[in-house]
């Protein structure tokens, strides 16, 4: 009884830790997305822009 309440505890942290790691993954890959497809989309522009000039 105490064992298996002991194992549910050293289990808890590994449920708790990994689930708000995948949630600021998540936010950091959608600000990495929003700044990779943005520089995408702007750097050709931008060089293009500056041969020209």
């Amino acid at each position: 009884m105490i064992n298996a309440k002991g194992s549910r505890l050293w289990h808890l942290p590994f449920i708790i830790i990994p689930n708000k790691l995948f949630n600021f993954l998540k936010q950091s890959m959608k600000r990495f997305y929003f700044l990779f497809f943005s520089t995408l989309f702007f750097a050709p522009s931008f060089l293009l822009g500056a041969t020209e000039i």
